[in-house]
């Protein structure tokens, strides 16, 4: 999601990790996903942690308040181990808000 102009805006991101399916096989693995913007994780992960856990055949959803630049611009990114494949499907929502209590 990109383009988004300077404020505080609610975030969230659900994604579902699915079987990636070629025309031999279908893989399916645990996946670890976190939020992202320029140069900042903002899940709350942490820089060593590979992010909120999401089970094979399941969904996480993170919602995050933050405050971004001028033009920011939003990434969600999943990852496997080196050997497992998995297919990870996702929607992000951006509110911007003017107060959070």
């Amino acid at each position: 999601m990109g383009g988004l102009p300077a404020g505080t805006y609610l975030f969230s991101a659900t994604v579902h990790s699915g079987a990636f399916c070629t025309e031999t096989a279908c893989f399916f693995s645990d996946i670890y996903c976190r939020a992202r913007l320029p140069g900042e994780d903002i899940s709350g992960s942490g820089q060593n942690d590979p992010g909120d856990f999401i089970p094979i055949n399941g969904t996480g959803t993170n919602v995050i308040v933050h405050a971004v630049p001028d033009n920011a611009s939003l990434t969600v990114e999943c990852v496997t181990s080196e050997t497992d494949k998995a297919l990870a499907v996702g929607r992000v929502y951006a509110l911007k808000v003017d107060v959070v209590n």
